[in-house]
């Protein structure tokens, strides 16, 4: 009986290792199924591996063909950069010259400024194609100085007086006051100025006209007298004013000198 019972449980058991060599696979099976999961593995990897080198490789032929586009079109853009740098320089350079040479042939009375009590001075100069056209600006423009300078002077002697006569609060001192500077500098502006100095020089294809003239500051103390004296109002105020009567001496000191000059010229 027992050995019934073990010729039973041997052909269990050999039956269980049948059924199990019939499913499981050979070891040859499993080693072609590895290789070829492997295979599609590598194939996979190596396709990701191409298609990114394919886009690294579009990527750097755009950047290629920009980097070329530059090259080409830059030295036209550097060429037209430098020619236009080396034209500011040459205009630069020219206008340096032309200062230069401007200054060089100023007269050297030009450059000083004189002063004296006697007279007011100013300088002036002006560039023409014309040589009298010149000659005439820069005449114009020495008379404005003039004028500009003595209107200056004649307004704070004016406003002096009217201070020292206490009729600074009075309009219609204020408009006669007003009225005199304006007729006074017309008068300037009429002549009564002298040309000290003239220099014509030639600047290319230009001519440059350099004048001093000069005023005399006597003439303008008596224009203002006079003017002061012909208006019934200045004339009842002013003239009572220490100011004024500085100027009426200043007058007369001008006088005496001119008299004493003229004195000592005909006996030499």
């Amino acid at each position: 009986m027992e050995k019934f019972k073990y010729i039973k449980y041997s052909l269990m058991v050999a039956m269980l290792v049948l059924g199990g060599c019939a499913t499981k696979p050979s070891a040859l099976e499993e080693q072609l199924q590895q290789k070829e999961a492997l295979r599609k593995q590598q194939d996979a990897e190596m396709q990701q591996k191409l298609e990114e080198l394919t886009a690294t490789l579009d990527e750097q032929s755009k950047k290629l063909k920009a980097v070329e586009t530059l090259l080409e079109a830059k030295p036209a853009v550097v060429d037209r950069r430098l020619l236009e740098k080396q034209d500011e320089a040459a205009r630069e350079m020219e206008s340096q010259k032309a200062v230069q040479s401007t200054i060089s042939k100023v007269p050297a009375w030009f450059l000083n400024t004189e002063s004296s009590p006697d007279f007011i001075y100013a300088n002036a100069t002006e560039n023409s194609a014309d040589l009298q056209l010149s000659i005439d600006m820069a005449m114009l423009s020495g008379k404005r100085q003039l004028v500009q300078i003595l209107g200056e002077m004649v307004s704070s002697r004016m406003t002096d007086f009217a201070a020292q006569s206490g009729s600074t609060q009075d309009g219609a001192v204020n408009k006669e006051v007003e009225r005199v500077t304006k007729s006074v500098v017309a008068d300037v502006q009429m002549g009564g100025y002298q040309r000290e100095k003239i220099e014509v020089l030639p600047n290319g294809k230009t001519f440059r006209a350099y004048v001093r003239l000069s005023y005399s500051t006597a003439d303008l103390k008596r224009i203002m007298t006079k003017e002061i004296q012909k208006n019934e109002a200045l004339n009842t105020k002013i003239r009572r004013t220490k100011a004024f009567e500085e100027l009426e001496k200043e007058i007369e000191l001008a006088r005496d000198s001119k008299t004493k000059n003229r004195s000592r010229q005909d006996a030499e």
